[in-house]
């Protein structure tokens, strides 16, 4: 809280534009929205709660039918402010596909991770955050150096893929090392190759922008953002339930599971929608040749 307002309190002062665009907030459709997230993440994340009290369950789902329906409707008829039907191609909405998926995954394996390394290994806090040292550094360094110049040389679809196939590989080592051999070697490489997954974060943004009107820019960076912190909440929170009900082993394997087919079934969609992306631009091609 204190950085926030010391982050408000320094724009406030430095940044001076006199041209700014006056921009409408549209407040009331921004606030639905949030409380449709908020009231979706309480109803998940109380879950024990709201089970012993079906009367809080019903509001909950109740709240959550009538936002939908509301906002569903004008969603459809693009109607909305907030969040435009037109603003959604195939491209973006892989590109939201894999912005969840990479968050779901990486912050649903570091948290299961650490649940592990304190209670399973008898690791202190410290110690856990130096075992993820490699993951830290190759997500810093090695993804934020290489991201633009895989796009230079491999083109924006190609290095998404090869980030999504990272997320892969590192969730089997992992499965290797919690399944047949529990070598630390295992936990170190997957990290690094976990960590160099987090590359496709700088291209989501840019996908999103090349494929989307430039009208609708604001819309689809904040759709972008939010559809990914959306996803490191679902991974913690899966987790947790997981943990209610099976063994740590049993959560790490089956969570695991999920972090292996989600990126599999983004990188499917990715390769479907470029390749209707190409025939399309290829279709108006040779419309405009005489």
């Amino acid at each position: 809280m204190p950085f926030t307002l010391l982050v408000i309190v320094t724009a406030l002062i430095s940044v001076k534009d006199s041209n700014k665009e006056k921009t409408p907030m549209f407040m009331k459709e921004q606030i639905i929205v949030m409380l449709l997230i908020l009231t979706s993440v309480y109803v998940t994340h109380e879950y024990k709660m709201i089970s012993q009290s079906p009367f809080l369950f019903i509001v909950g789902i109740m709240i959550l039918l009538i936002f939908g329906c509301v906002y569903g409707r004008n969603f459809h008829q693009n109607l909305t402010h907030v969040i435009h039907r037109k603003m959604f191609s195939k491209l973006n909405i892989s590109s939201l596909m894999n912005g969840f998926t990479y968050n779901f995954s990486i912050y649903g394996i570091m948290y299961f991770l650490s649940i592990y390394f304190q209670d399973s290994l008898f690791l202190s806090s410290l110690e856990t955050g130096i075992k993820f040292l490699p993951l830290t550094v190759s997500a810093m360094l090695l993804s934020s150096f290489l991201s633009p110049i895989l796009v230079n040389k491999l083109g924006k679809t190609l290095t998404q893929q090869l980030c999504l196939f990272a997320l892969v590989i590192g969730s089997m080592l992992l499965f290797v090392y919690f399944t047949i051999l529990a070598v630390p070697l295992f936990l170190s490489f997957s990290f690094i190759v976990l960590g160099f997954s987090g590359a496709i974060a700088p291209v989501l943004m840019n996908v999103a922008f090349m494929a989307t009107n430039k009208m609708y820019h604001n819309e689809i960076s904040s759709l972008v953002n939010l559809v990914r912190q959306i996803g490191s909440i679902l991974g913690v929170m899966i987790i947790s339930i997981l943990l209610d009900y099976f063994e740590k082993d049993t959560v790490i394997l089956y969570f695991l599971f999920f972090t292996i087919f989600l990126p599999i079934m983004a990188h499917l969609y990715l390769s479907w929608a470029n390749k209707l992306e190409v025939k399309s631009f290829q279709c108006q091609n040779n419309q405009a040749v005489p």
